[in-house]
């Protein structure tokens, strides 16, 4: 490959690193543009033999292992706060239960009002035959009082 074309496209594949890393939301996916963008650069800086003749190689080199540092480092980053979060949700969640049994223990003082079940009568109504429909024998339940509540 002609040395004036691989110097024109060597940007390109760290462009399109950078620009897909731009568009994750992904701490793995930055770092690893990062990286990528980071690794080129000293890859173009490092010494490039007689006359540049290495300069492509190092380029290359150096944006795939400062991608592979990048995603590591960005893995290790988003592990850390998936583990700061579930933290944060578990505390969240001890409060809550802390909360609820104060309130529950501050109600329990004897003042809450009781349900009083409501009052019923069952009566059997034996076989009948209605017309040409035959009725087994069943309970029917009248309600007298309804539930309601009462306190202490």
């Amino acid at each position: 490959m002609n040395k004036r074309i691989k110097t024109n496209l060597t940007p390109l594949p760290i462009l399109l690193i950078l620009l897909q890393a731009c568009s994750t939301t992904s701490s793995v996916g930055t770092s690893a543009g990062i990286g990528a963008g980071v690794g080129a650069v000293v890859g173009a800086i490092a010494d490039a033999g007689p006359n540049g003749k290495n300069r492509f190689k190092n380029v290359v080199i150096g944006s795939a292992v400062g991608t592979i540092l990048g995603a590591g480092t960005g893995l290790a980053l988003d592990h850390y706060n998936h583990d700061q979060r579930e933290d944060a949700k578990k505390e969240g969640m001890k409060e809550a239960v802390d909360e609820m049994n104060k309130r529950f223990q501050a109600s329990a003082g004897g003042n809450e009002p009781h349900l009083v079940p409501p009052k019923t009568e069952a009566k059997w109504i034996p076989d009948q035959i209605r017309g040409s429909t035959f009725v087994p024998g069943h309970f029917e339940y009248l309600i007298v009082s309804p539930a309601r509540w009462e306190g202490n």
